[in-house]
């Protein structure tokens, strides 16, 4: 079998490297900044090799580990936060078993916020200290005794909170009572009423900002307004009505 030609005139690798070496020595003489860049140049793979290898593996398995960690801990929280949700999603799948999957959860959520509120709207609420104090205060610049008489109009256990209250305030400037509810009316009253007799028409803007700021507090309607059945007198008449 005859032996593959060789061109005899390509020069080996041995050679191409004295070759270059010679190059890059004249050209160091000459231009040593040169040189250096060009020597930089190709060393610059070699460093990144270096480095990668004996200081980036370790960074990164540090980053890895860390990210591991991460992971763990998202995955217990998940499962606690799973867990705790099970009750709630069994009853949100029973109660709104037609609606999709993924409103159940929300649905059932508004429906226990609906149920707080009118729960919370169902409570007998009274006035805060703070307003009774500020009512307190007013009443004694009212500058004229008054009679009075406060009532509910309806028997339930806010109205009697709110009846007892408000006497107490009135009784700053003068001194009263409490009555029972009359007849029901055929036009239940809103909030609160406060009628005057004409006697105490200069005392009115006092005994508004009162009662403004019992109203206000309570976030019920508020209606001032005159009686000429109670006579020339010092009467107020108060009355608690329907929120």
């Amino acid at each position: 079998m005859p032996e593959p030609s060789v061109n005899k005139s390509e020069p080996s690798v041995i050679k191409k490297a004295e070759t270059v070496w010679d190059d890059l020595r004249r050209l160091w003489r000459r231009r040593p900044w040169l040189a250096a860049l060009v020597i930089a140049f190709f060393l610059a793979p070699t460093g990144v090799f270096v480095y990668e290898h004996f200081w980036g593996k370790a960074d990164l398995k540090e980053r890895l580990a860390q990210v591991r960690n991460e992971l763990a801990d998202a995955k217990r929280d998940r499962d606690a936060k799973a867990t705790q949700l099970a009750p709630f999603l069994a009853v949100a799948q029973k109660t709104f078993a037609d609606a999709p999957p993924e409103k159940r959860l929300e649905l059932l959520s508004r429906r226990v916020e609906s149920l707080e509120k009118n729960l919370s709207d169902a409570q007998p609420r009274g006035i805060s200290s703070n307003a009774l104090w500020t009512a307190r205060s007013q009443m004694l610049q009212l500058g004229v005794p008054i009679s009075f008489v406060v009532r509910p109009e309806f028997a339930d256990l806010e109205s009697a909170i709110l009846v007892r209250q408000i006497s107490e305030v009135l009784l700053v400037a003068g001194s009263g009572f409490t009555a029972p509810p009359g007849e029901l009316p055929m036009v239940p009253i809103k909030g609160i009423r406060v009628e005057y007799a004409p006697g105490l028409s200069a005392a009115v803007p006092i005994l508004s900002n009162v009662f403004v700021g019992i109203c206000q507090d309570l976030n019920r309607q508020l209606t001032v307004l005159p009686h000429s059945g109670l006579g020339e007198t010092n009467r107020t008449d108060v009355t608690v009505g329907i929120r």
